[in-house]
């Protein structure tokens, strides 16, 4: 999560937005007025979007979520776990994995996001009770299996069978 503060003298409007005066808002969309605990009267907070990125049932449970690129990457515990990926270019949400991770909503995840290459893309998380993990959200493009006309909610849970979240992994030797 990114926060950025910024003071603000005010909105104007009078002028081109090029020669605005970095004190002065052109426009304020989708901006919400928060109380932030004891310590301060009223922050203002940005809102990105409006757009409904996930369909929750009453038993899924949030456990984490990074952004990496274009992606949102979220963990979900359920009667299974779920780890999507959300192209937030696009708004279409894939499931790269859906099985048992032994995610436990009252244990959160901390999530980092590194780049390497368009092709490998990993998120690393650790939450207390498991060792570190690590998945290549970008397997699917790299096994092949994945194409620009994939549909929304899309599985892609058979590419992750061979334990390919622990740091450590397992060699077959026919590499």
């Amino acid at each position: 999560m990114q926060e950025d503060n910024h003071v603000f003298q005010g909105m104007k409007r009078a002028t081109h937005p090029i020669k605005q005066d970095r004190n002065f808002l052109w426009d304020a969309h989708n901006i919400r007025l928060t109380t932030r605990g004891q310590e301060t009267m009223l922050s203002l907070t940005n809102e990105r979007s409006t757009k409904h990125l996930l369909d929750f049932k009453d038993t899924d449970k949030y456990v984490g979520h990074v952004v990496l690129g274009n992606y949102l990457v979220v963990l979900v515990h359920s009667t299974e776990d779920i780890i999507y990926r959300i192209d937030l270019n696009l708004m279409k949400k894939v499931i790269l994995f859906k099985g048992d991770l032994n995610l436990d909503p009252s244990h959160p995840a901390q999530m980092i996001a590194d780049y390497e290459s368009e092709l490998v893309q990993k998120v690393y998380w650790v939450d207390g009770i498991n060792s570190p993990r690590v998945i290549n959200i970008a397997k699917p493009k790299l096994s092949g299996v994945e194409k620009d006309t994939d549909a929304d909610g899309t599985d892609y849970s058979d590419i992750y069978s061979d334990s390919p979240f622990s740091f450590v992994q397992e060699l077959n030797l026919n590499e």
